[in-house]
């Protein structure tokens, strides 16, 4: 019986899978809306490597944190009271709606923000509980010669 080829493209979306299921575990992801969970995808970006992450402008702030910000109106995109040639940054004001109420402000303070690392969290479990769930797979698909060495073959980074 001859092994069949393995496929290391598959094997590295296996891995990526798992992160992306591990990371968007109830309790280890912040929910608010559900948007972040929902966006988080695994892609392959090349032989042997894929990557694992949300397209969301906000997923990095989420995940490592950001410092305190201010936050001013855009008199370039967002002349104030329609186009005016002046666009004189002192009328301009940001819109928005609490409790149903509209609000206008002229800037708004947001106070710095600690991470939650959901994907890192995920690789740490990810690599204290092993492989075993992947060498079972690759035993009965390709046979017991192709995992002498596979733990020193594999690594997993977060960048």
């Amino acid at each position: 019986m001859a092994v069949k080829r393995m496929n290391v493209d598959e094997i590295v979306m296996k891995i990526a899978l798992r992160v992306e299921d591990l990371s968007t575990e109830q309790g280890r992801i912040p929910f608010l809306s559900g948007d972040l969970r929902k966006s988080i995808t695994s892609e392959l970006i090349g032989p042997g490597a894929a990557r694992v992450g949300s397209p969301l402008p906000y997923a990095r702030a989420v995940h490592d944190g950001r410092k305190a910000l201010t936050i001013y109106p855009n008199v370039q995109k967002n002349p104030p009271y329609g186009y005016r040639k002046h666009k004189n940054p002192k009328r301009a004001r940001l819109k928005f709606k609490i409790g149903g109420r509209t609000v206008f402000a002229r800037k708004v303070h947001q106070k710095a923000r600690k991470g939650k690392p959901f994907l890192r969290e995920a690789i740490a479990e990810l690599k204290q509980e092993g492989f075993g769930w992947l060498k079972r797979d690759l035993a009965r698909k390709y046979g017991q010669e192709v995992l002498k060495g596979f733990d020193r073959l594999v690594t997993i980074e977060l960048r």
